[in-house]
C-alpha cells in the first residue's frame, strides 16, 4: 500500500490518502492547491518514505550549509581586501615619511659634519669665536622624526633617562658640540671682536 507524505522539513505528517496530505499540505502549511502536489512525498512503504525524507532534508541542510559558506567567503575575502589596501596604503604613506626623513637628515649631517671615526683624545684648541650674524632660523613646530632617533630615545629611556623627547634630542646636540669643544656664548660689545 502506498504511503503519502509531507516534504517540509521537521513534518512527518503521512497517510495513506493522497487527498488527506494534499489538505494537510494546503491548511497547515499554506500553500496554495495548485502547488500542493510538489510538496508530497508518494513512497511504496514506510522505509522508502523515510529514506526520501532523509535524502530531502540532507540536500535541504547541504544547501543551507554551502550558502552560509559562501556569505562567509565573501565576507573574509571582502575583510581580506580591505586589510590588504590598509597596509598597502600605509606602507606606502611610511615610505615616503622615510624618504623624506632621509633626506632631511642627509642634510642635517652634511650641514653639521661628519663625525669623527676614531674616538682618539682631541688637542684642546686655542679659544677661537666666531660671531653669528644674519637672520633668526625659523623653527616650525612639527618636524619629522626618523624612526631610528625614537629607537634611540626608547633605548635611552630603559636605561633610565627620565626627559621627554625633546629633552632628550637638547641632550644630543649639546653632547655633540661639547664633545668637539664648541660652545654658545653671549658677548657684550661683539662689535670689537674681530
Amino acid at each position: 500500500m502506498p504511503i503519502y507524505g509531507c516534504k517540509f522539513k521537521n513534518c512527518l505528517f503521512r497517510k495513506n490518502e493522497k487527498q488527506e496530505v494534499l489538505e494537510h499540505v494546503i491548511n497547515h502549511h499554506h500553500v496554495s492547491p495548485q502547488e500542493a502536489e510538489k510538496y508530497i512525498i508518494e513512497a511504496k512503504n514506510v522505509q522508502e518514505y523515510l529514506k526520501i525524507k532523509e535524502e530531502l532534508e540532507g540536500r535541504e541542510q547541504e544547501g543551507k550549509v554551502k550558502r552560509m559558506n559562501d556569505v562567509l567567503d565573501a565576507e573574509i575575502r571582502a575583510q581580506i581586501e580591505s586589510t590588504l589596501k590598509k597596509l598597502l596604503d600605509d606602507y606606502r604613506s611610511l615610505n615616503e615619511r622615510v624618504e623624506q626623513l632621509s633626506k632631511r637628515i642627509e642634510g642635517i649631517v652634511g650641514a653639521i659634519g661628519q663625525p669623527q671615526a676614531s674616538q682618539t683624545q682631541i688637542p684642546q684648541p686655542q679659544p677661537e669665536v666666531n660671531v653669528l650674524e644674519g637672520e633668526y632660523i625659523p623653527i616650525i613646530r612639527k618636524i619629522a622624526m626618523n624612526p631610528k632617533v625614537l629607537m634611540y630615545y626608547q633605548y635611552a629611556r630603559s636605561r633610565g633617562f627620565n626627559g621627554d623627547l625633546a629633552d632628550f634630542i637638547s641632550e644630543v646636540v649639546e653632547g655633540y658640540f661639547r664633545d668637539r669643544g664648541i660652545k654658545i656664548a653671549v658677548l657684550r660689545g661683539v662689535a670689537e671682536v674681530e
